[in-house]
């Protein structure tokens, strides 16, 4: 589409949307997207944290159920112990999938 400039009289023309624009557009105005939203560990995979806050020793856990909260998705995580099993719940940034403890 074409135009002219009142003041200077040049021609003003807008450029076809492409798929670079319609690619930025979506991330601009389009909703979050899906994959924030999805999991990052499933049902049975072994994660390591921290049990408590004093000490640097991991423990290791299975994911037993996953859960969504108002804004995050939390794990509860299994860990089998002498006596009988304990369940922990931890949210993906106190999880990891490497037991040298790499977020």
């Amino acid at each position: 589409m074409t135009t002219q400039n009142d003041i200077t009289g040049e021609m003003i023309s807008t450029k076809c949307n492409n798929i670079q624009y319609r690619d930025n557009y979506d991330k601009i105005f389009s909703k979050q997207s899906k994959k924030k939203d999805e999991p990052h560990y499933r049902i049975g995979d072994t994660v390591y944290f921290h049990l408590g806050m004093f000490t640097d020793d991991l423990m290791d856990g299975k994911v037993c159920h996953i859960f969504k909260d108002v804004e995050e998705i939390l794990y509860v995580i299994r860990l089998e112990t002498e006596i009988e099993p304990l369940y922990e719940v931890r949210t993906y940034s106190q999880l990891s999938n490497t037991k040298n403890g790499t977020y």
